[in-house]
């Protein structure tokens, strides 16, 4: 019997801020475009992947998939080798209150 696994899965990792979650993003124009929310793993092809939360053009939030190869540098920020025309550039309000939702979201401690 072969059983097929497919599908994929959000990783989260352990402190906010960690390595990549909760980190501003910024692509390959220079403009902030959202903040790491999670990391998606996608199998059997074994892709690792950023999801990252910004806000559209028409001011909603959107959740964006790049693909661990688009990304140039991690530091204190994360910076993308991709353009994205339908994401508004970001400024610093706009990145604090989607590191507290995302922290809020993930990280609540339950009672």
């Amino acid at each position: 019997m072969v059983i097929a696994l497919t599908g994929s899965t959000e990783l989260f990792e352990k402190k906010f801020p960690g390595l990549f979650i909760g980190k501003a993003v910024v692509d390959k124009d220079a403009k902030y475009v959202g903040v790491v929310k999670s990391l998606k793993f996608t199998f059997p092809e074994a892709k690792l992947s950023i999801l990252i939360q910004g806000i559209n053009s028409q001011g909603r939030n959107i959740e964006l998939e790049v693909p661990i190869e688009k990304i140039n540098a991690v530091g204190n920020i994360v910076k993308v080798s991709e353009s994205f025309e339908n994401i508004r550039s970001m400024n610093e309000r706009d990145i604090i209150l989607i590191r507290r939702e995302i922290q809020n979201f993930l990280y609540k401690k339950k009672a």
